[in-house]
């Protein structure tokens, strides 16, 4: 007869192994939904990009103008200190783009995908300074029309 005490023991080993089985397929399924969803998310980064580097280069153009709102020189270096410093993001998040898809019409490939998922943390950190200094930006501006 099997000692009651290594029953529960062995009880518990399984419920943890099946639990922890349990989470690394959810895990699993995860990544691969991430792997599939690699082409999409690049295009969305590139559309990104694309749409702040021009409104990043509308912005500059602007602040060059004599007749522009920022006359006075410390409105306009923190307007350009903070226009430098979302370009800088943006190109961060430019080069990993183009490495990993140099063609916005080819689908990118199956190491490229795998790259994206490896720096996606990253990335997904650029995308949120980007998104910090784009609300700095917008306040700054709106502040500035006072």
């Amino acid at each position: 007869m099997a000692d009651p005490v290594s029953g529960l023991a062995l009880t518990n080993v399984c419920i943890g192994l099946a639990i922890n089985v349990g989470g690394l397929g959810l895990k699993i399924k995860r990544i691969l939904e991430m792997y599939q969803d690699a082409p999409r998310e690049l295009q969305l980064l590139r559309s990104q990009v694309n749409v702040s580097q021009r409104i990043l280069d509308h912005l500059s153009s602007a602040l060059e103008r004599s007749d522009s709102v920022f006359q006075q020189d410390a409105d306009r270096e923190a307007l350009k200190d903070n226009l430098d410093a979302c370009t800088f993001v943006i190109s961060i998040i430019d080069k990993h783009i183009t490495k990993l898809q140099p063609d916005s019409n080819n689908r990118p490939g199956r190491w490229q995908r795998v790259q994206h998922l490896w720096d996606r943390d990253a990335i997904q950190e650029n995308e949120r300074r980007l998104d910090v200094q784009v609300s700095a930006l917008g306040v700054f501006l709106q502040a500035s029309q006072l």
